[in-house]
């Protein structure tokens, strides 16, 4: 476990590295400087793994209708859950004086889609997700659980992020581990960021800051309120790994 815990650490290191770097340089706006940013880490951490023999668990690779419709209805829940998590922490910062500055994105629709929406949520679900829950999860579905997000939500560095991305990470993975794919926190993180990226614009209006949140909180409790009819196993499922005990042997460490 030590060794492939340390794989998994020295590759979130790298990207965090790599974020400070391009960022101080400015070169981030360069496609191929990203792309080296997303992906080289999660391949230094897989090539150090297959160099130690680690097979890992089997992670299903393929989109079974079940989770295919089990993702387009969490999606919404999913998005209200991290929604509230936000403007929780946006309200208390505010007690104490500190203001979320609106971020601005620049380029045209496509290279916002490409750069904010899609590169992010690939290269991060193959890094905070799937090498967790193919190599960690079997020392202990609490410890990938709640390791991944906390990496996840350090990785963003930004103290009106961080309780978000942690939430975020938590749902995405405890969702991935019910289906054993990561299909569903991919379609999630992809469907946040562009989400994110389409509204841009809004930012800062009035009308849309009230009526954006209580959408999506209405539209994600119609949501879980068919899953809860519809498919409690999964829900059960996510609860469980979420707030149950597992069993982790000192074998295994």
């Amino acid at each position: 476990m030590r060794r492939t815990l340390a794989a998994f650490l020295s590759a979130v290191f790298l990207f965090l590295f790599g974020l400070v770097i391009t960022k101080t340089v400015g070169s981030i706006s360069h496609i191929y400087v990203y792309l080296a940013v997303l992906v080289l880490p999660s391949a230094f951490a897989l090539l150090i793994l297959y160099l130690y023999g680690e097979k890992g668990e089997e992670v299903n690779l393929k989109v079974t209708a079940t989770t295919l419709k089990r993702s387009a209805f969490s999606f919404l829940p999913a998005l209200a859950v991290c929604l509230a998590t936000s403007l929780l922490t946006i309200g208390v910062l505010a007690l104490f004086g500190k203001e979320k500055v609106p971020t601005v994105l620049e380029g045209t629709l496509l290279r916002k889609i490409v750069y904010y929406a899609l590169l992010p949520a690939v290269g991060e679900e193959l890094l905070f997700r799937y090498i967790p829950l193919r190599y960690l999860s079997k020392y202990g579905k609490k410890l990938t659980l709640f390791l991944s997000a906390a990496v996840f939500a350090i990785s963003h560095a930004d103290f009106f992020t961080i309780p978000y991305a942690f939430v975020m990470g938590v749902v995405f993975m405890a969702v991935d581990m019910t289906e054993n794919s990561v299909f569903p926190s991919l379609v999630f993180h992809f469907g946040i960021n562009l989400i994110s990226v389409l509204f841009s614009p809004f930012n800062g209006v009035l009308w849309f800051t009230i009526a954006y949140p209580l959408t999506v909180l209405c539209l994600g409790g119609v949501c879980f309120f068919i899953l809860w009819k519809k498919d409690k196993v999964f829900l059960t499922s996510i609860k469980t790994v979420i707030f149950d005990k597992d069993s982790l042997q000192k074998e295994d460490l």
